[in-house]
């Protein structure tokens, strides 16, 4: 991502340029255009610094050769001058919305639950952390079983395909107990003719 407060080192971004500039598939027209630019730039500078030099020179990251050029810098140094989520791919940025997944925070568990298929690219709703407690088991113990527990979250017949935030013998025992309760508020009351 691009955060104008980091610094970066001006020479090594330099460097990083002129090894592009041989790398297939990457215009070197528009790269020596950038190293012109970047020229009198040494040391370490703020990010923020290099990406106003940039658009000052009217270098706009909008065509194809342009953003090749922003994400091999990316893969290379780790940072980008340019970044942008359009057409990017949503399942890498957004991999906790996805799968069942076990966190452990502040000596404790819990699990999210997302997508069972592709993400949808409206995010309606937050993934939701619900915690894990042991009973009868110390808390070290969850890492170990955990692989059971989102087996009974991976049945497709409680949520139309998708997981279920429950494991669903949970979801069964709930669902009884309800209708019980049902049962018996409505036990004492017959039918008058």
């Amino acid at each position: 991502m691009t955060d104008p407060e980091r610094k970066v080192n001006a020479d090594l971004l330099v460097h990083c340029l002129n090894q592009l500039r041989e790398q297939a598939g990457l215009d070197s027209d528009k790269i020596d255009q950038l190293l012109s630019i970047l020229a009198s730039e040494h040391g370490v500078v703020a990010l923020g610094q290099i990406i106003e030099i940039i658009r000052k020179a009217g270098i706009q990251f909008r065509s194809k050769g342009w953003q090749a050029i922003a994400a091999a810098v990316q893969s290379q140094l780790g940072y980008t001058f340019f970044s942008s989520t359009r057409g990017a791919d949503s399942a890498g940025m957004l991999s906790g919305l996805s799968e069942i997944r076990l966190l452990e925070t502040l000596n404790s568990y819990a699990y999210t639950v997302g997508e069972r298929q592709g993400l949808k690219t409206k995010i309606e709703r937050a993934v939701h952390l619900r915690e894990i407690r042991g009973v009868g088991a110390p808390q070290a113990a969850i890492p170990e079983f955990f692989s059971d527990f989102a087996q009974m979250l991976t049945v497709g017949f409680v949520r139309t395909g998708e997981y279920t935030v429950l494991p669903f013998p949970i979801k069964y025992l709930r669902e009884y107990e309800d209708l019980i309760l049902h049962q018996r508020k409505f036990a004492g009351r017959g039918t008058k003719s």
